[in-house]
């Protein structure tokens, strides 16, 4: 089941960077592993990424403290260099683990840049929260991009 609009955080950023490179930046491990994390004091013990659609991906993160989560899912749609659907789920011992949410990511060139919408369906508010936190955070490493423009942070 997929949750409402109402229940998905939505979170807009301009990049002047092709959709192509931003849309590599999500879809090959190296460069994943450079900034999809809530920020840059986060570690990936591990990265396992099949983007085609059916193949899933695994992602570990460590947390200053040590703590390590981990996130997996299944890609459900893959348009190169446009879209990308996920699903998003977290692992035993997450407070989150075992609940199925859908992401989204859109990539349109607007002006030599490159305006990127992630949809991340969550009917949890306190959980939606702090994945605009994480979501947040990580976007705003994207390595291989110069600048954000008209950055535009969770709804």
């Amino acid at each position: 089941m997929v949750a409402p609009a109402e229940e998905a955080l939505v979170i807009r950023r301009r990049y002047a960077a092709s959709p192509e490179a931003v849309f590599a930046m999500w879809t090959r491990p190296d460069l994943l592993t450079k900034w999809l994390r809530p920020s840059p004091a986060y570690t990936h013990p591990f990265v396992e990424l099949d983007a085609c659609v059916g193949g899933c991906f695994r992602i570990a993160f460590r947390s200053p403290e040590g703590k390590v989560d981990v996130v997996g899912g299944e890609f459900l749609e893959v348009c190169s260099p446009s879209k990308l659907v996920f699903t998003w789920r977290w692992e035993p011992p997450n407070e989150h683990a075992g609940i199925d949410t859908h992401v989204t990511v859109e990539l349109k060139e607007v002006n030599s840049q490159t305006e990127l919408v992630l949809t991340h369906r969550i009917s949890d508010a306190a959980m939606r929260e702090q994945h605009c936190m994480g979501w947040s955070g990580a976007l705003d490493q994207l390595p291989a991009l110069t600048h954000i423009r008209d950055g535009e942070n969770c709804k």
